[in-house]
């Protein structure tokens, strides 16, 4: 069976249909059959007197199904699209510029500070160019400091070398820095900023020691060699020192208050006691029966004592002395200058003439040895008054007591 459509969309036609429902075509300008052979135009239909044409136009009215699918339909939409997009293009326009003629005053503030935009949005603000005519490349230097030299432009462009500021001193925009070189390796920024735009140029300044530098350095690292190898051997000696006289402390025998006997406990030699006790008694003795005539030699004193011990001698006691050593070293603190007390010439006092400050019963001696006995004195003295006493370089020793300072004359 034939079908009827529209030649100018395609659309299938009913019998009915007067228009094209898609297109709005009349039906008799556009029909087709579709044929096995071809597509056959179909006849306009015949002339209607005026009761048929009404008829025929109110069919017209009712042919296709929505309004805006009618050319009219069609064009009336167009229409009003186009009014659509102009409105609101109006509308864009006024707004800019109702905005453009009253700007906020926050927006004027802010418009100070963005740079100057030209057109499309774009900053017109220029690139400082950046000339740097010393250091003009990476260098190597010996002294301590180097200055930075170049020209900026625009003038006004703030330049900076690892961020200190440095202020041109002309209108050119020429500018120059003293700047304080490290030791080594130094690396030098210099950058040029003009609003937004920057530009940054690196140098690497070396500095080395000078050759006067390296030899003040070496001298100076001779110098404190030399003396740390002195201080070392400084403390080398005081080390020795301190280590024999440890020794010698340690071989010098020593003995507290009590008896002994001589050759057994202690060995004969000269001991003496190192400090002040009051009450001190010692006795040299040729036996231990305690007769008194056993008592070789015997002394009491508040001072430091000093006695010989023969190796004749049975034994040695004391009480109330302390400690008995053989370490004679001096225990005076000036040699021209001291008091009571038993003292060896040449160690604790130098010989010379004294005078004491006077008191009542002093009495003091010249020695010729430490053993106590009665020739073992040179001369001696007793006197409540000031005395005057000549002390030889060959005695062997000067002892009083109770004479208070004894003093050397000039």
């Amino acid at each position: 069976m034939a079908h009827r459509y529209c030649g100018n969309c395609g659309q299938e036609l009913n019998p009915e249909h007067r228009f094209c429902p898609n297109c709005g075509k009349p039906v008799h300008e556009t029909a087709r059959v579709s044929t096995p052979e071809a597509d056959v135009p179909v006849p306009p239909p015949p002339l209607q007197d005026e009761g048929t044409a009404a008829s025929s136009t109110q069919d017209q009215g009712t042919g296709p199904k929505e309004w805006w699918q009618t050319p009219l339909g069609k064009a009336v939409g167009i229409f009003v699209a186009v009014f659509a997009v102009i409105a609101i293009l109006a509308n864009l326009a006024g707004g800019e510029d109702t905005n453009s003629q009253a700007p906020k005053l926050k927006d004027k503030q802010e418009a100070k500070k963005t740079p100057k935009q030209g057109s499309g949005g774009q900053d017109t603000i220029a690139k400082p160019k950046l000339v740097v005519s010393s250091p003009s490349e990476s260098i190597t230097v010996t002294t301590g400091s180097i200055n930075v030299e170049g020209k900026v432009t625009p003038a006004g462009s703030d330049v900076t070398v690892n961020g200190q500021t440095i202020t041109p001193y002309d209108d050119n925009g020429s500018f120059k820095q003293l700047y304080i070189l490290d030791m080594g390796e130094n690396i030098l920024k210099i950058t040029a900023t003009n609003g937004s735009k920057q530009v940054e140029y690196s140098r690497v300044v070396t500095r080395k020691l000078s050759e006067k530098e390296i030899a003040a350095k070496k001298a100076e690292e001779k110098a404190a060699e030399a003396k740390a190898a002195k201080e070392a051997a400084a403390k080398k000696a005081a080390e020795e020192a301190a280590a024999k006289k440890a020794a010698e402390e340690a071989s010098k025998p020593s003995f507290g208050d009590g008896a002994y006997q001589v050759g057994k406990d202690i060995q004969p030699g000269t001991y003496r006691t190192r400090e002040s006790l009051s009450g001190c008694y010692y006795e040299r003795l040729s036996g231990f029966s305690g007769e008194l005539n056993e008592i070789l030699a015997n002394g009491v004193t508040d001072a430091p004592a000093i006695i010989a011990i023969k190796p004749t001698d049975a034994g040695f006691q004391s009480q109330g002395c302390g400690t008995w050593t053989k370490d004679l070293s001096a225990i005076t603190e000036s040699k021209t200058s001291f008091r009571e007390g038993a003292y060896i010439v040449g160690t604790d006092i130098e010989p010379g003439t004294y005078r004491n400050s006077g008191s009542s019963g002093c009495y003091y001696e010249r020695l010729s040895d430490f053993t106590g006995d009665m020739n073992s004195i040179i001369a001696n003295g007793v006197t409540d008054a000031p005395a005057v006493v000549t002390i030889a370089p060959t005695d062997a020793g000067f002892q009083s007591s109770d004479c208070g300072t004894w003093s050397k004359l000039e």
